[in-house]
């Protein structure tokens, strides 16, 4: 569980984040790659993802590897441990911690229809293939 005392190992700003999807997406790339596609949401300069990369391989969240003239980035850090560490850090300062908050907002807000959320919990059934 997120709390302060115990804080993740890597937690990204929102500008980390963005270039580590990228990275996700793409696979490895260089920084104008990454540029291109960072800026196909909102513009980006290339010396702010070249920046960003920095501090990414500074945190041990990218690798970078040297091609000829060329450096190349490719993500270090899983797309599931980073997203499961940031819905725990929100959860917690916005919820207190308690998913059930989170789920009635959803459902409150309609950022989740209930029949989806039902489909979630049933179990789905398994359909028996008839042999011919």
């Amino acid at each position: 569980m997120w709390n302060t005392k115990n804080p993740p190992l890597f937690l990204p700003t929102e500008g980390e984040y963005k270039i580590l999807r990228a990275l996700w997406k793409r696979g490895p790339s260089t920084v104008s790659e990454i540029q291109t596609l960072c800026s196909e949401e909102h513009p980006m300069g290339y010396t702010t993802a070249l920046k960003f990369l920095q501090i990414l391989l500074a945190k041990k969240a990218v690798i970078r590897e040297r091609r000829g003239r060329r450096d190349i980035y490719q993500v270090a850090v899983k797309y599931e441990e980073v997203n499961r560490i940031l819905s725990l850090k929100h959860l917690a300062l916005l919820y207190d911690g308690v998913a059930m908050e989170w789920v009635r907002s959803a459902l409150k807000y309609k950022w989740i229809k209930t029949k989806d959320l039902q489909r979630l919990i049933k179990p789905r059934k398994k359909v028996k293939k008839r042999k011919k």
